[in-house]
């Protein structure tokens, strides 16, 4: 009997990884003693929670960030996982919220990569638009980027304005052709049929809510009661909030033109996110702008119009994904002036300090004396090291050369006799020197 897939698309921002955390929290007979398999293949620099870069294997540049050499590097993940879930008679899980930005002809790949089974349930998990453009735009901010969030909204715009004909051509539309609930929807429908796709709202909190839903979509009731979900608790990801998205803006673009390379800029954000947790005030969360409300409620009232006529299973309430525009409060200089104070005081404390210069030795006179003339002498015998040649081929020219002695013959005479002298008592000396062994 052909397994039975339960795909689990999505989208991020949407309690995904809530999900797939307390799903990998389970040992494996765990799961499958429950009725259910969740194979997984994690190679290094992959999730180990979800099949996101298993996908990547088998779809590869359909996703705009995937370069070939990664999709390569993933296949045998895919692999991997697909051999476990043939060998498995019953409900294969996959989870993977990329798979929300595939288009039409990437959903037929996966459908053939399966085996093209009949047995096929799409879960998509959702939020409110007006939440989801928000952590959107923060996770570029997270991911290093430096455009502020109207210029995010006004290229949102832009492109919402092309989709109805672009959708299914341009790589570029992905966050449309995730996040625009009614199209992803209809997409994954028109494939596997509007009865087999279920859409789960996310209420935000209470999070079980949103793992009681997930199960009923899954069909599999015997999973309510995990232990593991207790243990992973609500907070996977921490977000940024509005003042802490704005310092973190105008770091981003201070590091672009930095000597930094791309990996110690993507360490020193990590860093610094990590240390906003502790903040006991953090201030206000990201909301759409005011003068861009209205617009993104347009938005979702469309996006769920077209929803309700695809005709696919509702899990919850569209209430809890309609986005309302509702007044936030102002973000204040004095929450950016904390938040920009909190990651300075965290560079600093990541920064590594200089040491003093330890002070000056004072040495006794007798001491200094005694290490120059050490220096002195240990000179003097390096240059008659490099000098032993030429002082070598004088001693023995000195040796065996005699200058002749001459008569007296007035005061010259006398004076050569008197260097005559002295160099025949040289000679004399280098003679006996060289008898006793110089050289």
């Amino acid at each position: 009997m052909p397994p039975q897939y339960l795909l689990h698309i999505g989208q991020q921002k949407s309690g995904t990884t809530y999900l797939q955390t307390v799903l990998h929290a389970c040992e494996p007979a765990r799961l499958e003693s429950l009725g259910l398999c969740y194979p997984l293949a994690p190679l290094e620099g992959a999730p180990e929670n979800n099949q996101q870069y298993a996908m990547f294997g088998l779809l590869g540049t359909e996703f705009d960030w995937v370069t070939p050499e990664l999709r390569d590097v993933q296949r045998p993940a895919w692999d991997t996982i697909a051999a476990q879930a043939r060998a498995w008679d019953g409900p294969v899980l996959l989870s993977a919220e990329a798979l929300s930005v595939i288009r039409t002809e990437a959903i037929h790949t996966l459908h053939e990569a399966l085996g093209r089974p009949d047995d096929v349930t799409v879960v998509i998990t959702t939020r409110d638009l007006g939440a989801t453009i928000a952590s959107s735009w923060q996770q570029h901010v997270r991911n290093g980027r430096g455009s502020n969030f109207d210029y995010y909204l006004e290229t949102l715009e832009n492109d919402r304005k092309r989709f109805d004909v672009d959708l299914e051509t341009a790589p570029e539309l992905g966050f449309w052709r995730a996040y625009s609930i009614g199209r992803l929807a209809r997409r994954w429908a028109d494939v596997f049929g509007a009865g087999n796709v279920r859409v789960v709202t996310s209420p935000g909190k209470p999070i079980d809510l949103l793992w009681e839903r997930f199960c009923t979509a899954l069909g599999m009731p015997q999973l309510l009661d995990l232990p593991e979900r207790e243990t992973v608790g609500e907070a996977v990801h921490t977000s940024l909030t509005a003042s802490e998205a704005m310092v973190m803006r105008e770091i981003n673009s201070y590091l672009v033109s930095s000597p930094l390379k791309e990996s110690a800029r993507g360490q020193l954000r990590t860093f610094l996110l990590n240390n906003m947790r502790e903040r006991p005030d953090r201030g206000p969360r990201i909301a759409v702008p005011e003068r861009y409300r209205e617009t993104v409620a347009a938005w979702s009232n469309d996006d769920l119009v077209e929803l309700e006529k695809t005709g696919v299973t509702i899990c919850g309430s569209l209430d809890d994904i309609r986005y309302e525009p509702r007044a936030t409060p102002d973000v204040t200089i004095d929450e950016v002036a904390a938040a920009a104070g909190a990651m300075f005081a965290a560079m600093m404390r990541r920064t590594p300090q200089p040491r003093p210069a330890p002070p000056p030795v004072v040495r006794p006179f007798p001491v200094v004396l005694r290490g120059y003339m050490a220096k002195w002498k240990l000179d003097f015998k390096r240059w008659l090291l490099a000098k032993w040649r030429s002082l070598t081929m004088v001693i023995a020219l000195l040796a065996v050369v005699r200058v002749p002695a001459r008569g007296p013959s007035g005061d010259g005479g006398a004076q050569l006799s008197m260097v005559d002298s002295v160099i025949g008592s040289l000679h004399d000396s280098v003679q006996f020197a060289l008898s006793a062994g110089y050289g």
